[in-house]
């Protein structure tokens, strides 16, 4: 069932952004896929930017406030069997997610630097993907389970646990 085009619950006038993290190629490609998928079906919504993002840090280049929300996809190793979808907070990330990254800056960094700015204060949300060892690939199942927690984050109040 695809994303439907309806405000948030709480009214609030701050942005959604969806990025996916990764690169064009190889295993770390899951998030760019997602969110690739993903952007069709919120294409008619004023309140939703969707991007692809390198690294982390790239999330800079967005004119992010106080007022908006964050949804990250990216791929992720061993939480599961492949096309797992988890959420986490940034404060759930798995530990080495911290200064480890393929994306220079990692992910926990650029997290940390966002709430050091007071940026996207309406709440934070990662959602991994596992990889298959032999490469990169989105299942339907993953897919599904992706749109399911997009339109929960989507309909939640910002700030709600949903978001944090």
């Amino acid at each position: 069932m695809p994303i439907v085009d309806e405000p948030r619950a709480s009214g609030a006038v701050g942005q959604a952004y969806l990025f996916g993290l990764g690169s064009p190629r190889g295993p770390d490609r899951l998030g760019w896929l997602a969110a690739e998928r993903l952007s069709t079906e919120l294409a008619a919504r004023r309140d939703v930017t969707v991007d692809r993002l390198g690294q982390p840090s790239d999330l800079f280049l967005h004119p992010l406030t106080a007022g908006d929300r964050l949804l990250l996809l990216d791929a992720m190793r061993g939480q599961g069997p492949p096309g797992t979808v988890m959420a986490f907070s940034p404060e759930e990330l798995p530990v080495e997610v911290g200064s480890v990254s393929s994306h220079g800056i990692g992910l926990a960094e650029a997290l940390a630097l966002v709430e050091a700015l007071g940026l996207c204060r309406a709440g934070i949300r990662i959602l991994g993907i596992e990889m298959a060892p032999a490469g990169a690939e989105l299942g339907e199942t993953a897919i599904e389970r992706l749109r399911e927690e997009v339109r929960r984050w989507l309909a939640a109040p910002a700030g709600s646990p949903v978001d944090q």
